[in-house]
């Protein structure tokens, strides 16, 4: 009888042993098989912010570079211009008879000798200081070159004759509108001294000194 106890005792702490180690065994591969889950586990590393890609804005086109901008051209504007004074410049012809100049405008007339033909022109200015149109009479021999000859200068009536004294202006006549004056050319200018045009240097001063005081006389006021 005490055998049989033994033995079922002994029957009982074996079974016990077993259940343990089954119990430990089935412990160590649930540990071993979340281990291994987690090996399996792969982690993203963000990548280096070098290596993105980055879309960088197109640059701008520059001005100018349209279709529709106008051609360039060689041309100057400004020498296309053609001035006031260059338009209303005259040249008195060669001719036998005196030249009647005569101004609407300004209602005067001016008679010049024949000999003079050929050797003057007449440009209108607005570029004398306080004076409203200056007509300004060049020597032009042959065309060659241009120097001041003398001017019949328009002035405001208001400014009365007294105003002419101490200025480069000789008095001629007057109107209800206008004052009018001359103005004799001072020195020479240097294509006048060159030695070649002494012949035409010599002229000039013989058209001032003899011929103008006669050419004055004959201004007149319409």
């Amino acid at each position: 009888m005490k055998r049989l106890v033994l033995l079922g005792l002994a029957g009982i702490i074996i079974l016990s042993g077993c259940v343990s180690t089954e119990t430990n065994d089935a412990v160590d591969e649930n540990e071993e098989t979340e281990a291994g889950q987690e090996d399996d586990v792969i982690v993203e590393e963000p990548e280096d912010e070098e290596d993105t890609p980055v879309n960088e804005p197109e640059p701008a086109e520059e001005e100018g570079d349209g279709e529709n901008e106008p051609p360039e051209t060689d041309s100057n504007p400004e020498e296309d211009i053609v001035s006031d004074e260059e338009q209303e410049t005259l040249h008195v012809p060669e001719g036998a008879e005196p030249y009647l100049y005569e101004n609407d405008e300004f209602g005067f007339s001016l008679e010049f000798p024949a000999a003079w033909r050929g050797l003057i022109s007449i440009q209108q200015s607005d570029d004398a200081p306080d004076a409203v149109r200056s007509f300004i009479i060049n020597y032009t021999p042959d065309n060659q070159f241009s120097h001041f000859f003398f001017s019949i200068d328009v002035l405001p009536g208001e400014y009365g004759e007294e105003y002419l004294e101490d200025t480069p202006w000789v008095y001629i006549a007057s109107s209800e509108e206008y004052i009018f004056s001359y103005n004799i050319a001072s020195e020479p200018s240097d294509d006048l001294l060159e030695p070649e045009n002494e012949d035409k240097l010599i002229q000039l001063q013989t058209m001032i000194n003899e011929e103008l005081p006669h050419v004055i006389e004959t201004f007149e006021v319409k």
